[in-house]
């Protein structure tokens, strides 16, 4: 801008010299002489102009080098401090929660141990009451008289070794009346005999159950068949069958489930 206002001046000077000439007020020889003297005062102006122009320039950009230096510098000592206490507080935290992960892992530990010991206590308790179970059937076995029904093969057999010699199936241990208390497990057993193998199935109230996760079929060396039902509930109360067949001849043994339930 300062340029351009010199070269406007300059051409004003030039205007009105060439005016005065042309009116006879000024001879040639001193408007050439102060023509000269124009110029290079033109020019000298315009570089001491731009000395000064560069001098203000390198004087803003010094301070603003200065400045940034001073922000930088302080900027450092700031994040030196924050780096400090950032360097304490996550050891602290690290320490915190590797010892908050060592009591979970330490609790989850327990919790299953307890889990794994309940488990053999209720397994131990059960196998307890099979095993009273057992005995007092075998009692009453020899006291009274059989409480389920068995039908063995055709009636032309008349007792185990008939059968034994036919290959039809024959339960040598057919299936009995029992209770339960609800929700308790329960397990029928019996043992069969037969050549070949006989194909056993279990049914509920004349309906064949499925080997399931709720109902589930067990076997026991050659002559050893289970139903397992984990769980009881008031609905399995009924008549339980078991059926075995050969190509020889069907056998089958039923019995009566009670469930008893608490009365609040």
């Amino acid at each position: 801008d300062e340029v351009n206002e010199s070269s406007d001046a300059v051409s004003k000077e030039y205007e009105e010299l060439t005016k005065l000439k042309r009116t006879g007020s000024i001879q040639a020889k001193n408007l050439k002489s102060k023509f000269e003297k124009i110029k290079q005062l033109t020019d000298e102006e315009i570089q001491k102009k731009i000395e000064e122009e560069r001098a203000r320039r390198k004087a803003v950009d010094d301070e603003i080098k200065e400045r940034e230096s001073e922000r930088f510098q302080e900027e450092e000592e700031e994040v030196d401090v924050n780096a400090a206490k950032a360097d304490e507080t996550p050891f602290k935290q690290k320490v915190d929660m590797r010892a908050r992960f060592q009591q979970m892992a330490k609790a989850r530990e327990e919790e299953e141990k307890r889990r794994v010991e309940e488990q053999k206590l209720q397994r131990m308790q059960f196998e307890q009451q099979e095993i009273d179970a057992a005995l007092q059937k075998k009692k009453e076995d020899e006291t009274e008289a059989e409480d389920g029904s068995i039908i063995n093969g055709s009636a032309a057999y008349e007792d185990e070794e008939d059968h034994a010699r036919s290959g039809a199936p024959w339960f040598k241990k057919p299936l009995k009346n029992q209770s339960v208390v609800d929700s308790e497990p329960m397990r029928f057993t019996v043992k069969i005999t037969g050549e070949p193998k006989p194909e056993v199935t279990w049914w509920f109230e004349g309906e064949m159950l499925q080997d399931c996760e709720d109902y589930q079929y067990i076997e026991r060396g050659a002559e050893t068949f289970c139903l397992y039902l984990p769980e009881t509930f008031p609905e399995d109360e009924g008549e339980y069958m078991c059926k075995a067949v050969n190509s020889r001849g069907t056998a089958a043994s039923t019995c009566i489930l009670t469930i008893e339930t608490d009365d609040y």
